[in-house]
């Protein structure tokens, strides 16, 4: 006698023949996990004990995630989110939450295995239509981090095969590095913003310009040996990265003039430059310092990155271009010429009619 397995009591399936002259033969009937609704799906079984069978195997499949057409687009979502990119840190899986919600407001997905070639276009379709002004390295995040999550898909076999991937980007940056007079300009105008401890936004300022690290790094570096961005005294002192956009563990060294910076200061514990504010907060006070300096890097005023790139210019002047891209930790060469190398026209222009800064 056939009989419910413990998967099919829990979704509350039942297997039934429609119609006795029905020739595709059993139906099985339950309640879906997600949504709550009642669906069914054809055995295409004729015997009763074969169906429940059939039935058992396909309860099994449901409560492992897999929808009856395949694993459905919440479930995927979650099972990314912790498998794949949570380990990353907040802000890789805020980022990838930012596409998630697109698609799920804009073009759904019932299930995993829809996403195929003519569901891209439709994403394209609804990214064109709702983020008209976006620029195109914009649009081609959006769709390196939904490739990025489809490919996980087909490794895991949730997904037959990666749809095709047409990602186009600007190669040119936004702004550019501030020059050595726009830096100290910069310096000067801290006091203007920030009145109480200016100090330590200069300081903080002078060493972006010297170490090179992100500001998010800058903000976080700390003497504590047990800190995800330390600094280790050594023969040479370098700088201990256990966390970074690259996912690396990393070491690299510490210029003089970094170490200048680093070591101006009586603490040595906690963090470096004993600034307690969100990187984002940090952009926005650097970016109202460059307004007050009056420092215009191509239509915005100068921010952090902008230091960013007038530490590569620096670096590769005095140092060279292996230690500049060393120190920036670019996985790519190409991305350190594109986007940080602002300047080498102006440079050459300087030393052609002698008036090099």
């Amino acid at each position: 006698m056939s009989r419910q397995s413990s998967a099919m009591r829990r979704l509350s399936m039942s297997v039934v023949r429609p119609s006795r002259r029905a020739a595709a033969g059993y139906v099985a009937r339950w309640t879906d996990p997600v949504s709550g609704r009642r669906r069914q799906k054809l055995l295409e079984c004729r015997r009763k004990r074969e169906a429940y069978e059939a039935a058992s195997d396909l309860a099994d499949q449901i409560e492992s995630g897999m929808d009856v057409d395949g694993m459905s687009w919440l479930i995927f979502c979650d099972r990314y989110e912790k498998q794949a990119i949570g380990r990353r840190g907040a802000k890789s899986v805020q980022a990838w939450r930012t596409v998630k919600f697109f698609v799920e407001e804009h073009c759904p997905l019932a299930s995993i295995r829809s996403a195929n070639n003519m569901w891209i276009d439709r994403f394209l379709d609804a990214f064109d239509q709702h983020r008209p002004g976006a620029s195109i390295n914009t649009k081609a995040t959006y769709l390196a981090r939904l490739r990025a999550a489809l490919n996980w898909a087909v490794k895991k076999r949730y997904l037959d095969q990666l749809p095709f991937f047409d990602i186009e980007r600007e190669s040119k940056p936004r702004s550019r590095a501030v020059t050595p007079s726009e830096f100290q300009a910069m310096l000067d105008a801290v006091d203007a913003v920030r009145k109480r401890d200016g100090v330590l936004w200069r300081r903080l300022l002078r060493g972006q310009y010297f170490t090179g690290l992100r500001i998010s790094e800058l903000l976080e570096l700390s003497w504590d040996a047990d800190a995800d961005v330390c600094v280790v005294e050594g023969r040479r002192p370098i700088i201990y990265l256990r966390k970074q956009k690259n996912q690396k563990r990393q070491r690299v060294p510490i210029t003089p003039e970094a170490w200048d910076v680093i070591t101006d200061t009586a603490t040595r514990s906690g963090r470096v430059f004993g600034i307690n504010v969100t990187p984002k907060t940090a952009v926005r006070i650097v970016g109202r310092i460059g307004e007050a300096a009056g420092v215009d890097t191509g239509g915005k005023w100068a921010t952090s990155h902008d230091i960013r790139r007038a530490f590569h210019d620096w670096c590769k002047a005095k140092y060279g271009k292996a230690i500049a891209e060393m120190l920036l930790r670019h996985a790519d060469s190409e991305t350190t010429e594109t986007f940080y190398d602002t300047q080498a026209a102006e440079r050459a222009g300087d030393m052609l009619w002698g008036t090099q800064e």
